[in-house]
């Protein structure tokens, strides 16, 4: 079945794109890192806007506003596409496991693959389904039991929201009226 996606409508999209077969790879600050390193360097090249995200272990939540040009499968393709090479690049370099549930056989040879198929996407129809998502990334790492408080968990954009201190990944700012800020 294809999934169907709503493109060039200007909303803010909620994502969600998982490790294949829920491989618990993000849990230590160098593959964060470089995801992070990726969405920002798409973020320079597709012109989208940030407004919140978290990673979890297994799987990543973005909140995004792509511009009316760009398609969501197209943007979210290009970040898992080349975090999976720096990511891979990363793992063997520093000499670690690399969990052999992230190869698939492909015309008779193993190849790496990190993510996935697909993502998840929700369009965001109101400020208010803007707000409960970005809550819902937020608070996430707590319902998970992977800490008790949300300023606790790193990768997140909890603490932009909550204290206005820089974070890993630069957000665009979301107002009290429900826009962006230009």
């Amino acid at each position: 079945m294809k999934l169907t996606h709503f493109d060039h409508d200007g909303r803010a999209r909620f994502v969600t794109f998982g490790v294949r077969r829920r491989v618990h790879l993000f849990t230590n600050d160098d593959v964060c890192g470089l995801l992070a390193e990726v969405i920002t360097q798409q973020k320079e090249i597709h012109r989208y806007r940030l407004l919140a995200y978290v990673f979890m272990p297994d799987h990543v939540h973005l909140i995004l506003v792509p511009t009316l040009e760009d398609r969501i499968g197209s943007l979210i393709g290009s970040i898992k596409r080349f975090s999976a090479r720096h990511i891979h690049t990363l793992l063997k370099a520093k000499g670690r496991c690399v969990p052999s549930s992230l190869y698939v056989q492909r015309q008779g040879r193993s190849e790496f693959s990190l993510w996935q198929p697909r993502c998840f996407d929700h369009n965001c129809r109101s400020v208010e389904s803007i707000r409960e998502k970005i809550d819902y990334c937020h608070y996430n790492p707590v319902s998970r039991g992977l800490v008790k408080d949300p300023a606790d968990w790193k990768w997140s954009s909890y603490n932009v929201y909550s204290s206005a201190q820089e974070g890993p990944l630069g957000i665009d700012e979301f107002d009290s009226l429900g826009g962006l800020s230009l």
